[in-house]
């Protein structure tokens, strides 16, 4: 016995042109609603992680000021008042000397290049905006800025602290 194939002449079976064309633009709102929300999220996420980077960069720098980074480990608040000094020079360069208990000493910054460093050449802080210290109330206020590029944007992180010398 032969069987015979079912009928598909029914105009309402299958898909029409119009729904196959509804169905493409929810896909392509869906899928365009999701690549910007990426975009959106990762351009917040670069810029955060400048922002981090340029802020680690300042406390870091300004604690190996305060505590010590160089070749001896002293720091700024290892120095007496009577044996520190400041010395300021042309667009806002800027050499602090301490002597404490290991002598000669001394942190400096200079805006040709941008480098906060030691007296050994050990390097603090790069990528320094502006910079100043200044000496007051038996201690002495010191200040970094630090910018951060990456892609179209920058970043930029400022902080500063008091170091009360020892009399």
């Amino acid at each position: 016995m032969k069987t015979l194939a079912p009928k598909t002449t029914d105009p309402r079976a299958g898909f029409t042109l119009t729904e196959f064309s509804i169905a493409g633009t929810v896909l392509l709102a869906v899928v365009a609603g999701s690549l910007s929300g990426f975009f959106i999220l990762q351009n917040t996420w670069l810029s955060a992680t400048r922002h981090l980077t340029a802020s680690s960069k300042v406390s870091n720098a300004l604690t190996q000021i305060v505590y010590g980074g160089g070749s001896t480990n002293a720091g700024v608040r290892e120095a007496d008042i009577s044996e520190a000094s400041l010395n300021t020079g042309d667009k806002g360069a800027w050499q602090l000397y301490f002597f404490g208990t290991n002598s000669n000493e001394f942190v400096e910054y200079n805006p040709s290049t941008g480098i906060i460093s030691n007296q050994g050449g050990v390097v603090f802080c790069d990528n320094v905006a502006t910079s100043s210290a200044a000496f007051m109330n038996n201690g002495c206020r010191i200040e970094i800025t630090a910018l951060e590029n990456g892609g179209r944007r920058q970043a930029e992180a400022t902080m500063s602290t008091f170091v009360r010398f020892r009399n």
